[in-house]
C-alpha cells in the first residue's frame, strides 16, 4: 500500500452515502428497510472505529512490515555483492561497503548496521 487515504475524505464520502441511504430509507418497506437500515448501522461503526484511530495501528504495522521486508531485501543485495566481491567482477569490498554506508546514510538501513 504505497498510498495511504485521507480520513478526512473518506469520512466525507461515508457521510455522503449515509444521506444517500436515507433517502433510498424513506422509499422503502419491510425487510427490505431492515437491509438499508443495516447498511446505514455499518457505516457507521466504521465512521467511530475511524475516529478513535482503531485502524491507525494497523497502517502503522503494516508501514513497519514493508520497511522491514525492504531493508532485507537491501541486506540480501549487500550480502550478494559481499560474497561477489575480488572474484574479478570489478566490485572490491571497499566499494560495497560505500554501498552500505550510502544505504545506512540515506534511511534505507537502521543505523546499528554501521556497527558492522
Amino acid at each position: 500500500m504505497s498510498d495511504l487515504i485521507s480520513k478526512s475524505r473518506l469520512l466525507k464520502a461515508m457521510e455522503s452515502e449515509q444521506l444517500r441511504i436515507m433517502g433510498e430509507h424513506q422509499s422503502v418497506t419491510g425487510y427490505h428497510k431492515r437491509y438499508v437500515t443495516g447498511k446505514y448501522d455499518g457505516i457507521a461503526w466504521v465512521q467511530r472505529k475511524i475516529h478513535t484511530g482503531q485502524f491507525d495501528a494497523h497502517v502503522t504495522q503494516m508501514q513497519t512490515d514493508t520497511t522491514q521486508n525492504e531493508q532485507a531485501i537491501i541486506r540480501q543485495f549487500l550480502n550478494r555483492l559481499d560474497w561477489m566481491a575480488g572474484t574479478g567482477n570489478g566490485i572490491g569490498t571497499a566499494t560495497v561497503e560505500k554501498i552500505r554506508q550510502f544505504a545506512i546514510r540515506e534511511g534505507f538501513l537502521p543505523k546499528e548496521e554501521a556497527a558492522r
